[in-house]
């Protein structure tokens, strides 16, 4: 009988250790709620005047360090946008000065035919 109990309670202990633990939400600090506000403001406008002042607050914290990764791309991104701007403005250029460059030599082409048509008139008249 006390074999039996015995073996009901070590089941019953080793079936708990295989129940996965439910993990405890930590509670966020000061600075971590502003990280997140910061995040969601440069998440839906793309601003990081947030991002900056946490920078500012917590020069020691951990998520000076994210804020400031995080600002980081947001310059590149702008940069790069700017290139991008920059190249499609010269593309369209292009296209204009290829248009008419297109133009000058259809009509070059013309005036070269009728110069060939009077070089023609020209030769086969009596001398």
């Amino acid at each position: 009988m006390k074999f039996l109990i015995l073996a009901i309670f070590v089941s019953a202990i080793s079936a708990c250790s295989l129940v996965q633990k439910i993990p405890v939400p930590m509670p966020r600090s000061q600075v971590e709620h502003r990280f997140i506000e910061a995040l969601d403001e440069f998440s839906e406008t793309n601003r990081v005047v947030l991002l900056k002042q946490l920078q500012r607050d917590y020069p020691d914290s951990v998520w000076r360090t994210r804020a400031q990764t995080i600002i980081l791309y947001a310059q590149e991104l702008d940069n790069r946008k700017r290139q991008i701007e920059i190249l499609r403005k010269d593309k369209e250029q292009q296209a204009a000065d290829i248009a008419e460059l297109q133009k000058e030599n259809q009509e070059l082409t013309e005036k070269l035919e009728q110069l060939k048509g009077v070089l023609i008139e020209v030769e086969n008249q009596p001398q």
